[in-house]
């Protein structure tokens, strides 16, 4: 255990020199709005883990919602168990600017959210603004979508990673999950981006993404071998939500409740070591809980719906701290809310939605993405 918290700490602080070393380029405006918030959050708040409710830094991350709207019924999601099937407006790039303006200190924005971003035809022009603006930028997809064109559109706009949501290793589990999903049409267009990626924009990082089921967890490193003979960066797997606003209906199927809880266990170790052997990045959820279980996303993130709505975290996107569109965001973050939310965390009286939360069953495991 000594081993591995070391261990942890050693890559933590490499990390931390990296984006450090990657802020130096930026212009001076940039990097004196980014630098010491960056820095003293990662030494204090990360590496240290001091919480303070009324914190003294901002966000170094922001996850904001594009569209609702999906091409699919993944029997997974919350949008396909509650039938939320009506086609809804996306984010405006207006809209859009104003949130990224209004958060000067972000390191890393994420344009994903409860839908497929590829259906906001503004996206590339999301990502672009966010290059421009010195930030790190990804997206997740479903992939159906990503044409040749759609692919050179992403990466010639500045896409620094995208994951690739895949739920199965085989045609038979994966199209099982992904209601109107093609397995064929995936690696088609995972093949074709990855080798545009290499001619466009070598540096840009491709992941998969893999939600664990009962249904599928047995093909782990399947998924692990797959990353490799794709030839992607990494692997990042992680359990059902479930709770906050998450519908209970998704409990039967996580792997957290499986019977065959050993036998899981093992195939998690065995991708483990095998994303090791293949040096993929990965960040793998198992069933060892953080006992420290401290949530980084109220102090380090923001999770933003496509209304503009600052959440505390992606798992609890129905609570609301204030409207970024209409209100100024350092008067939400410092809010009586806020506050009282992060005293709860600190106090280990978490709030009912965050009681079971699966973040904390990311143990010794960094998400690159």
């Amino acid at each position: 255990m000594l081993i591995n918290s070391f261990q942890k700490k050693l890559f933590t602080m490499r990390t931390l020199f990296k984006n450090t070393v990657e802020l130096l380029p930026l212009t001076k405006k940039h990097f004196f709005q980014r630098f010491p918030n960056a820095t003293a959050y990662g030494l204090a708040g990360y590496l240290c883990n001091i919480k303070i409710a009324k914190p003294l830094t901002k966000p170094i991350y922001a996850q904001i919602e594009p569209t609702t709207n999906c091409n699919l019924h993944c029997k997974m999601c919350k949008k396909s168990i509650e039938k939320q099937n009506s086609k809804q407006n996306d984010l405006a790039f207006d809209d859009f600017k104003k949130i990224i303006d209004s958060l000067p200190t972000v390191l890393h924005v994420s344009i994903v959210g409860f839908g497929e971003p590829l259906l906001n035809k503004n996206l590339d022009r999301m990502i672009l603004y966010c290059s421009k603006n010195k930030q790190k930028v990804s997206t997740v997809t479903n992939a159906q979508l990503l044409t040749g064109k759609m692919s050179k559109k992403l990466l010639e706009s500045g896409l620094s990673s995208i994951g690739i949501s895949i739920d199965g290793a085989t045609k038979e589990t994966y199209e099982k999950a992904r209601d109107g999903a093609s397995f064929k049409k995936l690696m088609q267009n995972v093949k074709r981006f990855v080798k545009t990626k290499n001619r466009l924009s070598p540096s840009t990082k491709t992941y998969l993404l893999f939600v664990l089921t009962k249904n599928n967890a047995k093909e782990l490193s399947k998924i692990v071998r797959l990353a490799k003979t794709l030839k992607l960066n990494g692997v990042m797997a992680q359990h059902i939500q479930f709770t906050g606003g998450y519908p209970k209906t998704n409990l039967s199927e996580s792997i957290l409740f499986s019977t065959e809880k050993k036998q899981l266990q093992e195939e998690i170790k065995k991708s483990r070591k095998l994303a090791k052997r293949y040096c993929l990045e990965y960040s793998i959820q198992g069933f060892e809980k953080d006992k420290r279980q401290t949530c980084h996303w109220l102090w380090a993130g923001v999770y933003i719906t496509k209304e503009g709505n600052i959440a505390p975290c992606c798992t609890l996107p129905t609570v609301s701290f204030g409207n970024i569109l209409n209100k100024q965001f350092n008067e939400i973050w410092g809010s009586k809310e806020y506050v009282d939310f992060r005293k709860a965390h600190i106090c280990k009286n978490f709030p009912e939605p965050c009681k079971k939360c699966n973040y904390f069953y990311f143990k010794n495991e960094l998400v690159t993405v």
